[in-house]
């Protein structure tokens, strides 16, 4: 009687055991003796490929799926499905104005012509060039139009500019339509695809004219027919960009011999950020007059925005959404995922609606990012992110960004430990203490949505090490205030968490030194009396305080000065040990006071 194989394993130990309890059940084979040399070798060869084959059909299968692929070309793949743009390096960007001085004859036709290329190099010092090497470029012609005169000389500035990190890379390709499928690839993989700009010239010895159509990045297939200069952009098996052209009904075909020009800014991402003083390092423009021409920049804003290249996880997350959101922003998710696939300065980003805050504003939506550069997003940044989000908005609802902010977790570690039980002394035991709760605020704290667990931090210094006996936390919220001094205010402060014990930093009020604190859902300030030397109280309430809900409200106060700081602390204990964030709150383990004893 013959018996079936079993094939429910791909462990090789386990399909070789299996084939052979198979083949003992057949009669040419009963009386075999498989331990022996010829037959183990055979058994495992079989047991080996049909573990190989498995293995190997098992990976292919799971490179199919977003949720479970490993390789990056595999979602690169996957992205031209719904037409993603895997994100590419991006450069850091600042903002100057380009000043062109001592022109002893005015500029032909009254304008300046910067080509594009490198303009600056960036410096860690205002006077000189001093150990920094980022280059600085301009990715499209620039004219200069604004002018001043002097006696006898010339002075132009530009308007607002901006200039990209990087190196200027130019490459040139020659449409051949005897070639199938012909690809124009970037070789370089730290292209901002930003910059990417395209030319094209009728044949090779047209180069040197100005006889060329500009195509452009396709982004609406609605605006797209058979005469549309566009180009389409992908990422190819070996994680380089690739341009694709149209084919005469989807934008507009190549001719045999035609010239592709692509320029671009190669990138190092993150590098290029915080650059804050620019020296001209190109060339004086062609046909200025003048024995002291001088190219000065003036930096508006710092370098930001660098970042590295989408990473595995972040294209999981990405490409789905994307194909969900279909080129618009309607309901919260949206909004995130649209600032995440084309805002690159995030570390972390909250987005919630107008009936979920407080006070609560229907018909809004509220946006609120933590860079990765910083705590809050600059002027220039939310302007960004607000003319971004126009391109994609439904026009009844209405973003709203809002800046990060902070609830600061003070502790008290109080640990003992066994020094029979360890070679480390004091020192080191706070050491390793000390990086887990690092480890752990980085990690699971520090970003919107965040959670505390003081007994999850607790079980992880205790695992970490066995000698430790003991170690537990006392624990302190605090929120700070920066109040327009001299002027009567209205401060909220929510710690979205239960609460009790509220005081608050010092600071001045009608001339006194004093500090908020609370007493039966009310705040009140109690002032120091010079004269008695002892610290008093007002008789009038100046705010209220909701314990369950965690919400400090004070009304109409006007603080004179603050004492030592340009900001007022208010310090709470919460009413329980694990606590959470919420809307643009963020929490952070601020500081740490540490009692290692044995």
């Amino acid at each position: 009687m013959k018996s079936n194989l079993t094939v429910q394993s791909l462990d090789y130990e386990e399909i070789k055991y299996n084939l052979i309890e198979f083949l003992k059940t057949q009669s040419k084979f009963s009386d075999y003796d498989f331990t022996a040399s010829g037959l183990d070798v055979i058994t495992s060869e079989l047991a080996y490929h049909a573990h190989y084959g498995g293995l190997y059909t098992h990976f292919l299968a799971g490179e199919s799926f977003i949720d479970s692929v490993r390789l990056k070309s595999s979602l690169y793949s996957k992205s031209k499905l719904v037409n993603y743009i895997p994100r590419s390096k991006m450069a850091a960007v600042a903002e100057v104005e380009i000043y062109v001085n001592n022109l002893t004859d005015d500029a032909i036709d009254n304008k300046i012509l910067l080509k594009r290329g490198n303009i600056a190099t960036a410096s860690k010092s205002i006077s000189q060039l001093t150990n920094d090497n980022r280059n600085f470029i301009i990715i499209d012609d620039l004219y200069i139009y604004n002018k001043s005169v002097r006696t006898g000389e010339y002075d132009y500035h530009s308007d607002k500019v901006e200039i990209y990190e990087g190196q200027f890379i130019e490459d040139k390709y020659l449409v051949d339509n005897t070639i199938i499928n012909q690809r124009f690839n970037i070789i370089s993989k730290s292209v901002d695809y930003r910059t990417i700009r395209v030319k094209v010239y009728p044949t090779e010895t047209d180069l040197t004219t100005d006889n060329f159509n500009i195509f452009r990045l396709a982004s609406d297939f609605m605006n797209i027919d058979s005469t549309s200069n566009i180009f389409f952009l992908t990422v190819n098996e070996d994680e380089n960009y690739e341009l694709h052209f149209g084919n005469g009904v989807y934008g507009q075909a190549l001719n045999h011999n035609n010239v592709i020009e692509i320029s671009y800014v190669e990138s190092n991402g993150e590098i290029g950020n915080d650059a804050k003083y620019f020296f001209h390092n190109g060339n004086i423009p062609a046909g200025l007059t003048g024995n002291n021409i001088n190219i000065t920049l003036t930096t508006i804003s710092m370098s930001d925005g660098g970042r590295e290249a989408e990473t595995l996880e972040e294209l999981r997350f990405n490409i789905p959404h994307h194909n969900r959101r279909q080129n618009r922003v309607v309901k919260e998710f949206d909004y995130k995922t649209i600032l995440l696939e084309k805002y690159e300065n995030i570390s972390s980003i909250n987005v919630w609606g107008g009936e979920d805050n407080y006070p609560k504003v229907y018909g809004s939506v509220f946006i609120s990012i933590k860079p990765k550069f910083g705590n809050v997003l600059s002027s220039k940044a939310k302007d960004k992110v607000k003319s971004l989000l126009k391109l994609y908005n439904v026009i009844t609802t209405n973003p709203i960004i809002v800046d990060a902010d902070f609830i600061y977790i003070n502790l008290e570690n109080n640990t003992k430990y066994n020094p029979l039980l360890t070679n480390d002394n004091q020192g080191e035991i706070q050491s390793k203490i000390q990086s887990i709760i690092d480890k752990y605020n980085a990690e699971n704290v520090s970003k919107f949505e965040g959670y505390y667990s003081d007994g999850k931090l607790t079980s992880l210094i205790l695992e970490n090490d066995k000698s430790i006996i003991s170690t537990y936390n006392n624990i302190q919220l605090e929120k700070r205030i920066i109040p327009i001094l001299t002027v009567p205010q209205t401060h909220i402060i929510n710690f979205t968490n239960s609460i009790k014990n509220v005081r608050s930093s010092e600071f001045t009020y009608n001339g006194k030194l004093s500090y908020f604190y609370d007493a039966d859902e009310l705040i009140y300030i109690k002032y120091y009396d010079d004269i008695t030397e002892a610290w008093k109280s007002l008789i009038q309430p100046f705010g209220t305080v909701d314990y369950v809900a965690g919400i400090i409200k004070l009304n109409d106060i006007r603080i004179d000065s603050i004492k030592n700081s340009d900001y007022i602390s208010f310090m709470v204990i919460p009413i329980k040990p694990d606590f959470y964030s919420l809307n643009n709150n963020i929490l952070q383990i601020n500081k740490v006071n540490y009692n290692v004893n044995i």
